[in-house]
């Protein structure tokens, strides 16, 4: 059965109440169908949050529309100019006009949701977010010590800097990555990374993963990360 993958959540809402009942519902259960919260963090304004951000990033955020000083809209507007392009949920404990709607999704927000709300809708919600925002080239995706940018291909570690990757590089690690530590056959690899081109065999997989390992493994030959198994590769994270 595939992992879930691990993600990063962000509650900003300024009613400590609801806050804390929101907050230890995904403490108790952090698993959504497809991912786990494995790291939560909740604020109560807006001005709390971007100071969080010169060195934190979620993969998604829950927003209270009405916070002190700020609206939740133009808070997305905010991550949106600082690069944090996580899906972002606004709840609202009124029915929103059309119009504040409509700014809302226009300035950044990618769904508004109204409170009260049940755990299995909010939870259906960030998963159905999550799951597009997995598929963009704007997405963050963590494994070990790295940090990997598909669209822009590239790789940090925490320590040693950047690598590039090449778009071959990048498409081979993040369909790994998406399958959730499974075993993806070689001939699906190339499937889905080149298409069902002729000229492409299994040795030209062979040479990319092998200079794949030799950018994200310590050692190459004993792979940490990026291993042969079953007639393919899995990705361990």
């Amino acid at each position: 059965m595939a992992e879930r993958i691990r993600v990063r959540m962000l509650v900003v809402e300024d009613n400590s109440a609801f806050r804390d009942n929101l907050v230890e519902g995904f403490e108790i259960d952090p698993n959504l169908e497809e991912f786990r919260i494995s790291c939560l963090r909740s604020v109560p304004d807006a001005e709390s949050a971007l100071e969080m951000f010169s060195d934190w990033k979620p993969d998604i955020a829950l927003v209270d529309n009405h916070l002190p000083g700020m609206t939740g809209s133009e808070l997305g507007k905010k991550m949106r100019e600082l690069g944090i392009n996580c899906p972002i949920i606004i709840m609202s404990g009124e029915m929103a006009e059309e119009r504040h709607v409509a700014d809302g999704l226009r300035h950044g927000a990618n769904e508004f949701v109204l409170k009260p709300f049940g755990a299995t809708e909010i939870r259906a919600k960030l998963n159905a977010r999550l799951r597009d925002y997995m598929k963009s080239e704007d997405v963050i995706l963590r494994f070990g010590e790295f940090e990997f940018h598909p669209g822009q291909g590239i790789l940090e570690h925490a320590e040693n800097g950047f690598e590039k990757l090449t778009a071959m590089e990048s498409k081979i690690l993040k369909y790994l990555f998406l399958a959730r530590r499974e075993t993806v056959g070689r001939h699906e690899l190339l499937a889905k990374i080149w298409g069902y081109n002729p000229k492409v065999d299994t040795h030209t997989l062979e040479t990319h993963v092998y200079r794949l390992r030799q950018k994200i493994e310590p050692n190459s030959r004993m792979p940490r990360y990026l291993q042969t198994s079953n007639g393919g590769y899995r990705l361990v994270v």
